[in-house]
């Protein structure tokens, strides 16, 4: 029966009036119409019969007016004959009625837990009448037999079922499945009749895993964030009162300590300013964007903002464009917002640096992929080992795929790892040659921002050797 199973009880129903006189219904509505068309043809045809007879004197107009009387008395008597049947008619329609109904929302009910994705189960006196493919797996259930409620096993579950057909008042309650302890979900339960000794009661389930990751996240969050933000505030206000205390008369170490200051706020404006770029992202992650961005143009643009940081540390960097053809030069476009996108190409850029040693090289590579060429992306480094941390489509059929990657030549990131990177404030710095400046959210604010253009993130590293970062969008259609 598909993934939507769904057991339903068989129990008698009441015969309406209609199935028991058989069709004597329709008999007697037809009879009825037959009837007045016979007598509406038998009076036209005597009032006809009358002016013909009084034209050509076969009759008085005395005559006439009496046998015209005689007829509207015939049609009276007709229209109160109707009335009579209609009356008789009613109270029948009104016995029909109330099964119909109750038929009705019978299928209502189980039309609703079959269009349920949630566990659903509708409880009828001791039985659960239906149940869906969630609910039966959830607990349990026979699907080739009507289960006892006491199948639930679950003393909050059974006394909220007893609550509600007391009060006749929803009730919720948090279970833990006997079969799946490790799970817990949330147990809505809510009479669907009233007025009813024996209410048949709807009970929906919610699994509340994703509100527990959430809270952890959020707790995680806030607890990493004070910590980022106590480490350098301690510093700071650790120097100001040394130069306020045993350094107040040694000028000579101020500067020192000054610059060390410097260093620590400069850390912290990082800090905040990363974290107002995240939740500024996720905010929006609703607002699909919508612009056209040349990767040939904004490229090169961030590189050469991030041209100084490269020259601090005399890295080289190179960049690797598609074969330069007019066609290739054309290609290079993709849908998304500037702003994101630049802030990608930036955090990857600027982590390669970081984690290049002084005098090393950097390749930014970029290319465009047509709809029937296999995705690169799948494994692009021989040897390496390697974790998608967005796994968005890479482009569909029509439109093709836009990449572009960077790759430095540092000591890389060890296996295990490779699939943390992205989560916040997650740092590999032992990994990859100690302790480097940084708040620990770039991979989060890029992966944000693939996940928001649903595009995609790889990651491929070897030891001693370096890290590679591919990004991938969908290319824009040709005629925007």
């Amino acid at each position: 029966m598909g993934n939507n199973r769904i057991l339903l009880t068989h129990c008698p129903c009441e015969i309406s009036a209609h199935e028991r006189d058989g069709s004597s219904g329709l008999t007697s509505i037809g009879t009825q119409q037959l009837r007045q068309r016979d007598i509406w043809g038998l009076i036209s045809g005597f009032i006809v019969l009358l002016i013909a007879l009084c034209l050509f004197g076969g009759l008085g107009w005395g005559a006439a007016s009496l046998a015209a009387v005689l007829g509207a008395a015939c049609l009276l008597a007709y229209a109160r004959t109707v009335d009579a049947e209609r009356d008789r008619a009613a109270p029948l329609q009104h016995t029909v009625d109330p099964i119909d109904r109750h038929a009705s929302i019978q299928k209502a009910q189980r039309d609703l837990v079959l269009a349920l994705s949630q566990p659903a189960l509708i409880v009828k006196d001791n039985q659960i009448t239906a149940f869906n493919s969630s609910a039966g797996a959830l607990f349990s259930l026979n699907i080739d037999t009507v289960p006892p409620v006491a199948s639930l096993r679950h003393p909050r579950l059974l006394g909220g079922i007893s609550d509600v057909r007391q009060r006749g008042e929803s009730s919720a309650c948090e279970i833990v499945p006997a079969r799946h302890p490790g799970q817990s979900w949330s147990a809505h339960i809510t009479a669907l009749t009233d007025h009813q000794a024996q209410p048949d009661i709807l009970i929906v389930l919610t699994d509340l895993a994703p509100v527990r990751r959430a809270e952890r996240a959020r707790a995680d969050f806030l607890a990493n964030a004070s910590h980022e933000l106590r480490t350098p505030l301690t510093s700071i206000s650790g120097f100001v009162e040394t130069m306020q205390g045993v350094a107040k008369d040694d000028k000579d170490a101020w500067p020192r300590f000054i610059d060390i200051i410097a260093e620590q706020a400069s850390h912290m404006r990082g800090l905040i300013s990363d974290l107002l770029s995240l939740s500024r992202i996720e905010l929006g992650s609703h607002e699909v964007p919508d612009t056209i961005i040349d990767l040939r143009q904004t490229l090169p643009e961030c590189l050469e903002a991030m041209g100084h940081l490269a020259k601090r540390q005399k890295i080289k960097v190179s960049v690797q464009w598609p074969e330069n053809t007019e066609e290739a030069a054309n290609s290079m476009a993709v849908i998304g917002a500037e702003s994101e996108i630049k802030q990608v190409v930036q955090n990857l850029v600027g982590n390669a640096i970081k984690y290049s040693p002084e005098g090393g090289e950097i390749s930014v590579s970029a290319g465009r992929l047509d709809p029937e060429q296999p995705p690169f992306m799948a494994r692009s480094w021989e040897g390496a080992s390697r974790a998608v941390l967005v796994s968005s489509p890479a482009g569909d059929e029509k439109d093709g795929t836009i990449w572009f990657s960077v790759r430095d030549r540092g000591v890389g990131i060890s296996p295990e790892h490779l699939p943390r990177l992205g989560e916040r404030f997650f740092r590999v710095d032992d990994s990859r040659g100690g302790p480097v400046e940084g708040t620990g959210l770039g991979l989060a604010i890029v992966k944000h921002i693939m996940a928001h253009h649903h595009g995609g993130l790889a990651v491929e590293s070897r030891l001693g050797e370096g890290a590679l970062f591919t990004v991938w969008f969908k290319a824009a259609p040709p005629d925007r």
